[in-house]
């Protein structure tokens, strides 16, 4: 299915708010990223070691790219409401998600392209991402290393 196939996640390791995160990850990538599924969830808990805004806000619970919300892995009593309406996760530990203040300032995650596929044969194969770093002040994203799980 379309929904399992790994998209390229990027951790950017500059503290942002999540409206300046979302305007980062677009200006830079795509957007900030989306979880269609376990697989995805997965992979981020998998590359991800810090809380991070990710793409989930409240407008009825929906993805900074317009993409419907089929999965949810909160934390248990959240979302908790209120005033609180953007979505970070912390990847380790419990790792479930939880509402925030969109004001707060977090690492985020963006994300780009669709799948990686063999270039041998042109075939999608293993769930696998392509995870890359940018540090504080590291204004050439195009210098990045990424780290292949």
């Amino acid at each position: 299915a379309a929904s399992s196939l790994p998209r390229n996640y990027h951790f950017i390791y500059q503290a942002k708010n999540w409206t300046e995160a979302q305007r980062y990850c677009r200006e830079n990538f795509i957007d900030l990223a989306t979880v269609a599924d376990v697989n995805d969830m997965w992979l981020l808990y998998s590359l991800v070691d810090l809380r991070a805004w990710f793409g989930l806000y409240r407008n009825n619970w929906r993805w900074s790219d317009d993409s419907t919300m089929s999965y949810t892995s909160w934390n248990k009593k959240y979302p908790a409401g209120g005033i609180r309406g953007c979505v970070a996760a912390g990847f380790k530990g419990p790792g479930g998600w939880e509402d925030w203040m969109c004001d707060a300032e977090k690492v985020f995650v963006c994300y780009s392209g669709n799948a990686l596929t063999n270039p041998q044969n042109g075939s999608v194969g293993e769930y696998r991402g392509i995870m890359t770093a940018v540090k504080d002040g590291d204004s050439d994203i195009s210098n990045r290393a990424p780290d292949i799980t």
